[in-house]
C-alpha cells in the first residue's frame, strides 16, 4: 500500500503533463479528417487550459485554420492574430502570420496580405526553423507582385 501511495504523485505527474500533448493529437487527428467544427472545439479546450504555454498558441493558430476551412473568415482572422500575439517569437507566431496573410489575401485585402507576407520575411531572422514559412511568404509575394502587373 505504501509503494502504491508513493507512486501515485509520479502517475499523476504522467498523466497531467502529457494532457495537452494527447488533446493536442486528438485535434489534430479530427482536422485531418475534415472534421472542423469538433477540431475547433478541442483547441479552444487546450488554449484555454493552458493559456500562457507553448500548445496554446499551437491550438490557436490551427483553430483559426479550422475556422478558415469552415469559412469563418472574420473568425479566423481574429483567432489566428490572437495566436500570433500570444507569443510573437514563439514557436508558431510565423505559421499564424502566415495563415492571417492568406486569410487577408481571401478577404480581398492586398495591403494586409502584403504587409504580412513582408514582416514573415524580415521578423525571425536566419532562423532556419522558420525557412518554410518565409519561403511560402516568397511565393505568394511573388505572386502578388504578377497580379498587380496584369
Amino acid at each position: 500500500m505504501r509503494a502504491l501511495t508513493m507512486a501515485l504523485p509520479a502517475v499523476a505527474f504522467l498523466v497531467v503533463g502529457c494532457t495537452p500533448r494527447i488533446e493536442m493529437w486528438k485535434a489534430d487527428r479530427l482536422m485531418v479528417k475534415g472534421k472542423w467544427s469538433e477540431a475547433i472545439a478541442h483547441y479552444q479546450r487546450i488554449a484555454q487550459a493552458h493559456p500562457s504555454s507553448k500548445w496554446a498558441q499551437r491550438a490557436r493558430m490551427l483553430e483559426g485554420c479550422a475556422q478558415f476551412r469552415l469559412g469563418s473568415i472574420d473568425e479566423a482572422e481574429r483567432t489566428l492574430a490572437l495566436a500570433r500575439d500570444l507569443n510573437p517569437n514563439g514557436e508558431w507566431a510565423d505559421d499564424a502570420e502566415y495563415y492571417l496573410a492568406r486569410v487577408r489575401y481571401r478577404k480581398g485585402d492586398l495591403d494586409g496580405a502584403r504587409e504580412g507576407f513582408r514582416r514573415l520575411l524580415t521578423a525571425y531572422g536566419d532562423d532556419p526553423k522558420r525557412s518554410n514559412c518565409k519561403a511560402l511568404a516568397l511565393e505568394e509575394l511573388e505572386f502578388l507582385q504578377k497580379r498587380e502587373e496584369r
